[in-house]
């Protein structure tokens, strides 16, 4: 199975953290990963370990990378494009569509609850070619159902996670110490 994510860059903020963490953790025979941004970011894709298509918006008024989503998607042939942020959850999903994608993913990291009109109308749209739409939270599940009209059997919930690693030893000490606060 080959998936695709689309998100717009794989910058420092949460969503393209939790994205990058998953791609580079993500191992299971038979799957094929890789990831399209919207805008490049060439340090954080060297960090990755799949590969990246670079679609390489050029401001406001390049709508040319619309079609070069869908070319790059009719070439890399997923089988599931997995969408995320506001560019996948419009540009990303459209260009799936046009590319002939089977199943497309869409997971809603930062809601546009009250989106202006147009928004509203093109997801609505764009929601009856998705296949799943995944929440962080069961409020967020109902929130999105009620907002968005979208059936809850169609909202998936996998809550946000994150990397936990041991403390070295002595990190309490050294921390108090920073901050003046004795031990204790």
């Amino acid at each position: 199975m080959r998936v695709l994510h689309v998100i717009a860059d794989l910058g420092t903020y949460g969503a393209e953290r939790l994205l990058a963490l998953l791609l580079n953790n993500l191992r299971e025979p038979g799957l094929e990963l890789a990831v399209m941004t919207v805008y490049s970011s060439p340090a954080a894709a060297a960090s990755l370990d799949v590969p990246v298509l670079d679609v390489a918006r050029r401001g406001r008024y390049d709508v040319g990378f619309v079609v070069r989503m869908i070319a790059m998607m009719r070439a890399w042939q997923p089988d599931v494009v997995h969408t995320h942020m506001h560019n996948g959850k419009y540009w990303g999903r459209i260009a799936a569509i046009a590319a002939g994608v089977r199943t497309i993913v869409h997971t809603e990291h930062n809601s546009e609850f009250g989106a202006p009109a147009v928004f509203r109308v093109v997801n609505r749209a764009l929601i009856g070619r998705t296949d799943s739409v995944v929440a962080f939270s069961q409020t967020h599940r109902s929130a999105l159902a009620a907002d968005e009209s979208i059936p809850l059997e169609r909202i998936a919930v996998i809550p946000n996670g994150i990397e936990l690693h041991a403390p070295p030893p002595g990190a309490r000490d050294l921390a108090r110490a920073a901050m003046g606060a004795g031990e204790n």
